[in-house]
C-alpha cells in the first residue's frame, strides 16, 4: 500500500505540473494576442495551436492516471481478498475425529482403514 501512495502522488504531481503548462500556455496566448495586428494573427494562430496540444495532454494524462488508479485499486483489491482467503483456510482444522469414526461406521469398508 506505500508503493500505491507514493505512486498516486507522483500521478498527482505530473497533473499539477500539466495544468500549470497549460495556464502558462494560455496566458501567453493573451498576451500574443494584445502584440501588432499582423505578427498577433500568427502568434496567436500559433498560441491556439499550442494551447490545444497542452490541453491533448492534459486529457491523455487525466485519462491515464485515472485507469492507472482504477488498476492500482483493482490489484489492491484482489492481493486483499487473496489473503483474506488464505488465512481463512489456514485456520480450518481437520475433521473432528468423532467425524471420521462415523462416516466409517457409514461405510463399512472404511473399518479396517
Amino acid at each position: 500500500t506505500a508503493a500505491v501512495v507514493v505512486v498516486v502522488a507522483v500521478e498527482v504531481v505530473v497533473i499539477v505540473v500539466v495544468v500549470v503548462v497549460v495556464v502558462g500556455e494560455l496566458s501567453a496566448l493573451s498576451l500574443r494576442q494584445t502584440a501588432s495586428s499582423a505578427a498577433a494573427a500568427v502568434a496567436a494562430a500559433a498560441a491556439a495551436a499550442a494551447a490545444a496540444a497542452a490541453v491533448v495532454v492534459v486529457v491523455v494524462v487525466v485519462v491515464v492516471v485515472v485507469v492507472v488508479v482504477v488498476v492500482e485499486v483493482v490489484v489492491v483489491v484482489v492481493v486483499a481478498v487473496t489473503i483474506s482467503y488464505q488465512t481463512k483456510w489456514s485456520e480450518v482444522r481437520a475433521p473432528h475425529p468423532g467425524l471420521l469414526v462415523h462416516i466409517k461406521s457409514l461405510f463399512p469398508m472404511l473399518r479396517s482403514s
